[in-house]
């Protein structure tokens, strides 16, 4: 598979911040290579482990860039999160639904704006982003957990990216 940039911010910590953790080709869009685009019609991110929180792991937002450096659409109906959300758990009420990973409200700490799932170290935690037909994407960014610093352990620490089934690998 075609190599993609990936940088990995060192530790992404608790309190309202603007960078996401992970960034794929996350360079101004002038400077987008065309071998730093790739396309597809599926994104997958499998999350690895938190950053110390064995029973929960949660997001604030996912989006995916185009080859222009710009926003994909992504409508909640395009997400399949495994597991959902808390209503794995039973708690079908908690606000903290995958549809609020693509709201682009990323700067928060409001559990309406927040993911929020039962995390199993060594099980599935993956969110599967399908689009209408095959894109070019030069960029996925995910923000992290950001409730507050007691729960700056539940974001997600190590996490992979696939598109089209294709494991993306960092540029060297």
């Amino acid at each position: 598979p075609r190599a993609a940039k990936v940088e990995t911010v060192a530790k992404a910590r608790a309190g309202p911040a603007a960078a996401p953790i992970v960034s794929v080709a996350a360079a101004a869009p002038a400077a987008i290579a065309a071998a730093d685009v790739v396309h597809a019609s599926e994104v997958r991110i499998e999350i690895l482990s938190t950053w110390g929180d064995a029973s929960f792991c949660g997001l604030t937002g996912v989006a995916l860039l185009d080859a222009n450096g710009a926003y994909v659409n992504v409508k909640a109906s395009q997400l399949h999160c495994d597991p959902r959300d808390l209503s794995a758990l039973g708690y079908f009420d908690d606000p903290r639904k995958k549809d609020n990973l693509v709201n682009m409200r990323n700067v928060t700490t409001a559990d309406e704006d927040l993911w929020l799932i039962p995390f199993d170290a060594g099980k599935r935690h993956v969110i599967e982003i399908t689009l209408p037909r095959r894109t070019a994407l030069a960029g996925v960014a995910v923000w992290n957990y950001n409730k507050s610093a007691e729960d700056a352990a539940r974001g997600a620490r190590e996490v992979v990216l696939y598109a089209d089934g294709a494991r993306l690998r960092a540029a060297t």
